[in-house]
C-alpha cells in the first residue's frame, strides 16, 4: 500500500495535478493510506495537496450555490473540505 501511495504521489507531483480527473481525490486517498501506516508527515503533505487542489477547483466556480454544491454534494470533496476549512 505504501509503495502504491508513493508511486501515485510521484505521478501526481510530476504532472502537478494536471491530467488526472480528480487529483485532489487521489492525493486524499494517498493521505489516508499513509496515515493508516503511520507515515503522518507524508500523509499531512498529501492532505495539504488535496486541499489546495480542491480549493483551486472550487475557486473557478463563480456561482456560490454551485461552488457550495461542488464542495458539499460530492462525497470525497466534502471529506477533503472538512479536513481543512475551505471557503
Amino acid at each position: 500500500a505504501a509503495q502504491s501511495a508513493d508511486q501515485a504521489i510521484a505521478l501526481l507531483t510530476e504532472c502537478a495535478g494536471d491530467g488526472p480527473d480528480f487529483p485532489h481525490r487521489d492525493y486524499w486517498h494517498c493521505a489516508q493510506v499513509l496515515r493508516s501506516i503511520g507515515r503522518l508527515a507524508d500523509a499531512e503533505r498529501a492532505q495539504e495537496m488535496a486541499c489546495q487542489l480542491l480549493q483551486e477547483k472550487a475557486e473557478k466556480i463563480t456561482d456560490l450555490s454551485m461552488r457550495s454544491s461542488f464542495l458539499e454534494n460530492v462525497s470525497f470533496n466534502r471529506e477533503i473540505g472538512r479536513s481543512k476549512l475551505l471557503v
